[in-house]
């Protein structure tokens, strides 16, 4: 029995010596696992509920300080005028409200709306209206005239409604507009101004934008240009309908109508004469004025506008009294002609008889020195009588005009004209010109005699190049110096520097006459008359 006894002393120590949670212990260790990693979770999950709820409330915080800011800006801002009423009294308002009708806040709290409005009418529209709008839920909006404290008058924009639903008082905010409606009053003013001067102005007046389109006209340029509203919107320079021409009767291409010029240059355009041909009509002259409206942001046009006014029946009767200038200039040629022969033939001829008288004289008489001088100073004296006199004749009219060419004529006069001014002259005939009548060659020579003594006196130059040349249709002298040039103010002035009678002469002769200012220096002068195709 001893024996067995440690075998079973031995079986039990191994059972022992087992773990005794292993088998059955284990389910409730993992139950304690669980309820522990439930318990973090709950308390991960009541954390991330506090630190929600204070972010919540931290938000919460700042948009309730936001408001509050909001609200005290509202109501300080001198901006927008507040006031809260209650039937037809007045219980709050901040100082904005008050400063715009020129009372204290405190003035006005208690005080009846009535103050308020010029007139019971317009108090009881304003209250009509906006309690009905109120009542819909709307917010009453209008722009109403109110009265001030001084008794002045001022406009507010309003609107107004309840603070809250069901609430027995009404909030309106105020914004002064009496400036705004001011400036708005006088540009409508203004506007009706313009309006009725563009209306009933006798001149044409034609808006044209960036591409040259008209894009606007007044009645007086639908009349002057006979042609209907529709037909005369968005037609440009361009359209060859217009039929224009030069005052000289050439064709006046698009790109040098005065508007398109000023939209190119950015320069107004002064005085243009411009004829346009008129089915049935015959020719209508306009002169024509265009003025560049600025575009701010690029710096050039942004449209034009264009001024003109029909001048046919002045141009005619311009014409006729110009055919009479004519005329006269013609007698006066004749007449000039005549007292240069007869100076020439007549005085000239006894003065050189008389000298050849005094010659013989002076071998009868006796050799005393004393006679023989008193002799050679009458001879001398009537040598400067015939030298003068010929100069005379020749300014009242040229000899040689009657059997020399033109420039012919031109190269002798700029030889005298430059050894008396020091200019260095040169004259250039580039094609052969036609044959010439003799009151066409005297008007193109006085012409280049008046243009040469204005270089002289004014021009400061030391060469002039005069160049002759003819086409199909007509004859020009160009006049070019290297001078200080011209000043734009005189090429604005019709009669500067004393040019006004070449354009009238050139002009009874359906010529023309302009003048340029040259790059960098320098002014060229160019004068043409139209011929008739005859080569001589």
């Amino acid at each position: 029995m001893r024996g067995r006894a440690p075998r079973r002393n031995a079986g039990y120590a191994a059972a022992v010596a087992l773990p005794a949670w292993h088998a059955p212990t284990s389910a409730a260790v993992a139950v304690i696992i669980v309820l522990c990693a439930l318990g973090c979770a709950s308390i991960l999950f009541l954390m991330h509920r506090l630190r929600r709820s204070n972010a919540a409330r931290a938000a919460a915080e700042a948009q309730l300080c936001m408001l509050r800011e909001e609200r005290r800006a509202l109501t300080e801002t001198r901006l927008v005028g507040i006031v809260k009423t209650r039937d037809l009294v007045i219980v709050w308002t901040n100082e904005a409200f008050a400063a715009m009708f020129g009372y204290e806040a405190r003035e006005l709290v208690g005080k009846p709306t009535r103050i308020l409005y010029p007139s019971d009418a317009a108090h009881a529209d304003f209250h009509d209206k906006a309690m009905a709008a109120i009542a819909r839920g709307e917010v009453f909006r209008d722009e109403r005239e109110h009265l001030l404290k001084d008794g002045r008058r001022g406009w507010f924009r309003v609107s107004c409604t309840r603070p809250a639903p069901g609430a027995d008082e009404q909030l309106a905010m105020f914004v002064d507009v009496t400036e705004r409606r001011a400036t708005l009053t006088a540009l409508r003013a203004s506007e009706e101004r313009l309006r009725r001067i563009f209306e009933t102005m006798t001149e044409g007046l034609v808006l044209q934008d960036r591409d040259g389109g008209i894009v606007d006209a007044n009645p007086a340029a639908i009349e002057i240009l006979g042609v209907s509203r529709d037909q005369l919107f968005g037609k440009t320079s361009h359209d060859p309908n217009w039929g224009a021409i030069h005052a000289d009767g050439t064709p006046y291409p698009g790109d040098e109508h005065p508007a398109m010029v000023t939209l190119r240059t950015g320069r107004s355009q002064r005085q243009q004469i411009m004829g346009l041909r008129a089915a049935g009509h015959g020719v209508r002259w306009l002169s024509i004025n265009s003025t560049p409206i600025p575009d701010d942001r690029e710096g050039t046009p942004a449209a034009v506008v264009s001024t003109f006014f029909d001048v046919t029946e002045l141009r005619a009767s311009y014409e006729r009294i110009r055919e009479l200038a004519q005329r006269l200039e013609v007698v006066r040629a004749e007449e000039r002609r005549d007292v240069a022969l007869s100076l020439h033939e007549g005085i000239a001829q006894d003065l050189f008889a008389a000298k050849l008288g005094v010659a013989n004289l002076l071998h009868r008489i006796d050799r005393d020195p004393a006679h023989a001088r008193a002799g050679e100073e009458v001879l001398r004296a009537v040598d400067k009588c015939m030298d003068d006199l010929r100069q005379i004749a020749n300014e009242l009219h040229p000899v040689a005009i009657a059997h020399q060419s033109l420039a012919q004529i031109l190269s002798r006069h700029a030889d005298e004209f430059g050894r008396a001014s020091g200019l260095a002259i040169d004259v250039a005939e580039l094609t052969p010109l036609p044959r010439l009548d003799e009151p066409v060659r005297l008007i193109l020579f006085r012409a280049a005699q008046e243009v040469l003594i204005n270089v002289a006196r004014h021009a400061s130059a030391r060469r002039v190049q005069i160049v002759l040349r003819a086409d199909d249709r007509k004859v020009s002298v160009e006049i070019s110096d290297d001078g200080i040039g011209i000043h734009d103010a005189a090429l604005e002035k019709p009669g500067s520097l004393g040019l006004v009678a070449i354009r009238e002469r050139l002009g009874g002769l359906r010529g023309g006459f302009s003048i340029r200012r040259g790059e960098p220096r320098g002014t060229t002068a160019t004068m043409y008359v139209p011929h008739d195709g005859r080569r001589g």
